[in-house]
């Protein structure tokens, strides 16, 4: 083995930096036995009584065990060193959160799922990491993985991502806690939770009927089929056979495009309007449904403008009803339709936050939680 020497240094310290290196260099090894005190005392020069002093202070050091009688010493194993990382949380996400915290204030908005996780979070005493979904490979993702998080929250709906089921797994089988938002169907022993879609559309089927209305109707924009979606049309389809009545699902065109998110949103309302409007007149003709049970609120505004381009007055000859309870903080809508849905679902995105975050701090904590949990939601009558 190498001997140190560097100068100035007493006998003692010579032996120290000495073990100390071969510790490091990986030429004694955690769990070996350090050479014998004849040994070093030969190798380096110096006297056993030096050696001795030298090995004891180590052992304070907690670099080697300490003296067991009749036996030599041995490499103490290192604990791996605590960084920043190890008490963090990793939220992986398809929001940026910073840009639209300011903006989507409102409950439904899936954003202040992130932000109230992170509070609580926070309150902890924890660290918190937003990753951006989009772009994200799993190779980096692992990199950061290796790293050692205090848990993961996959603030998505991981049966729609490839990714997210790949960090689940990776996750599961390097033990550390993650908990994921949605149903994810195919990972069954991972903690989910997602909001209870099929009690939300049961509340405003009910509440149509409640007000004397006899067919609503299920009408969707666009053609994406997503598995919030298929929740949604089960709470309908079994509330209207609960009553005897036949339920009806329709996917109306679109755009795909967002007024919210335009520089001159005006001309894609108004071509969204028509487009739908259009849609209603060759699907429906005389025989217009009373209610209109739709996915979220602002497409609410875009079928009362419909309704009002074939003559229909919003919410009384045609009762709309909304979803996600963001009607009130949807300012460039209300710009070009006053009216917005008759009620609504709150899925109380909020508490859905606070939830999730509660539920990956009891992992954290050792507790043995797994399957598929629902957040109720709330009806609101606009």
């Amino acid at each position: 083995m190498a001997v140190r020497y560097t100068r100035h240094e007493s006998p003692r310290d010579r032996v120290i930096s000495t073990i100390s290196h071969w510790i490091d260099s990986g030429r004694c090894r955690e769990g070996e036995y350090v050479p014998a005190e004849r040994s070093i005392a030969e190798e380096l020069g110096v006297s056993r009584k030096t050696v001795r002093a030298a090995l004891d202070q180590l052992a304070r050091t907690g670099m080697i065990e300490g003296p067991a009688a009749g036996s030599r010493r041995k490499i103490a194993r290192q604990q791996p060193a605590q960084s920043v990382l190890n008490q963090t949380i990793l939220i992986i996400t398809y929001y940026d959160i910073p840009a639209v915290s300011g903006t989507f204030v409102g409950e439904g908005w899936d954003p202040n799922i992130i932000i109230h996780a992170m509070a609580t979070f926070c309150g902890r005493g924890l660290h918190t990491m937003t990753i951006d979904g989009h772009g994200l490979t799993f190779p980096k993702m692992r990199e950061l993985l290796n790293e050692r998080p205090c848990g993961v929250l996959v603030a998505f709906e991981c049966g729609e991502h490839e990714i997210g089921r790949a960090i689940i797994e990776y996750c599961q089988t390097s033990g550390i806690p993650v908990v994921t938002y949605g149903y994810t169907p195919d990972s069954k022993t991972v903690l989910r939770l997602a909001a209870d879609h099929a009690e939300g559309t049961r509340l405003l089927t009910e509440w149509a009927l409640a007000q004397g209305r006899q067919r609503p109707v299920l009408l969707w924009q666009g053609g994406k089929d997503t598995v919030w979606m298929q929740h949604r049309e089960e709470g309908y389809v079994q509330t209207m056979q609960s009553h005897g009545l036949e339920p009806e699902i329709f996917h109306a065109p679109s755009l795909d495009r967002d007024c919210r998110f335009e520089v001159d949103p005006a001309p894609v309302f108004k071509q969204e309007s028509y487009l739908l409007a259009g849609y209603l007149a060759d699907t429906f003709g005389d025989g217009f449904p009373d209610a209109m049970l739709v996915a979220s609120d602002p497409f609410a505004f875009i079928l009362n403008a419909a309704l009002r381009i074939l003559g229909k007055e919003p919410n009384q000859q045609v009762l709309v009803l909304g979803y996600d309870h963001t009607y009130t903080q949807d300012v460039v809508h209300q710009r070009y339709e006053p009216t917005g849905p008759a009620a609504t679902v709150d899925r109380e995105t909020s508490g859905i936050g606070r939830e999730l975050a509660s539920l990956l701090l009891r992992l954290i904590d050792g507790e043995e939680l797994e399957g598929q949990l629902l957040h109720p939601p709330i009806l609101k009558v606009c």
